[in-house]
């Protein structure tokens, strides 16, 4: 039987409606559920829609109870002792969730007087760990710091032996007490480094990675790298020069970091 002209016109209507229809089901948005944005209604995304955490470490300088500060004077194990330098190089910085390890950072030189790192991009969620190591990893310790990027170009005072060793790791400097008057008196030099000395360190951390701007806080407690150490006998390493010194500090590195 022949379509009816009103029956067929209302065909062509619904035919032209249906685009309309479909289109209307559409929803743009983030569709990348590790995105701080993510919408699980979103059919419809682009990389641009969707904002993922960058972290950064806020870090707290302390030795022992009381903050970081050059030229204060401290108690380390009985000993007057004094900062002028205090930095130390960490790579591989990254996170881990359920077994999962991120590694979005480069290397950050962390510096006694100095707080915010920023690291790099992650996804978003729950972070139980925060893992990195100290020192300059093999793939960049023998780089020319002449023409490497920032933090390992040149610096001042200098993070690079003078020999094919790579950087120096740690390097803290100032003076210590030796004659027992309370007064430093006598210097205090420890450069530590060579690739034996790079030591992987975990911080549990239980950081919810909710935000664009997210933060890890975390202490770090320069009396704890020089822990058990006599200060007041031993305080001068160049790694080499005085191996059992250098190891004691390595030895003490991971328990100079914690969750703030």
């Amino acid at each position: 039987m022949p379509l009816q002209p009103k029956s067929h016109k209302a065909i062509l209507i619904m035919a032209m409606m249906l685009p309309i229809f479909f289109s209307g089901c559409k929803k743009d948005g983030c569709t990348d559920p590790t995105a701080i944005n993510y919408d699980p209604e979103a059919t419809e995304s682009s990389e641009a829609a969707c904002e993922f955490p960058v972290i950064s470490l806020d870090i707290q300088s302390i030795v022992g109870a009381e903050p970081f500060a050059f030229n204060q004077v401290y108690q380390i194990g009985g000993v007057a002792t004094t900062f002028t330098t205090a930095q130390f190089y960490l790579s591989e910085v990254g996170v881990m969730s359920d077994g999962v390890r991120e590694v979005p950072g480069s290397t950050l030189l962390i510096k006694g007087d100095q707080d915010l790192y920023e690291v790099g991009q992650i996804t978003a969620g729950q972070k139980q760990m925060l893992s990195f190591a100290v020192g300059v990893d093999s793939a960049n310790n023998f780089l020319d710091p002449t023409t490497a990027a920032e933090p390992l170009n040149l610096q001042s005072p200098s993070m690079h032996w003078n020999w094919n060793s790579g950087y120096i790791f740690i390097r803290i400097e100032g003076e210590v007490d030796t004659d027992s008057d309370g007064t430093p008196d006598s210097l205090l030099e420890l450069h530590v480094g060579g690739l034996p000395q790079y030591t992987p360190v975990m911080v549990e951390v239980n950081h919810e990675a909710d935000a664009v701007d997210s933060r890890i806080p975390i202490k770090v407690d320069f009396a704890k790298f020089l822990e058990g150490i006599n200060l007041a006998t031993d305080n001068v390493t160049h790694t080499m020069d005085n191996m059992p010194l250098a190891r004691e500090i390595v030895a003490n590195v991971p328990g100079a970091f914690s969750a703030n």
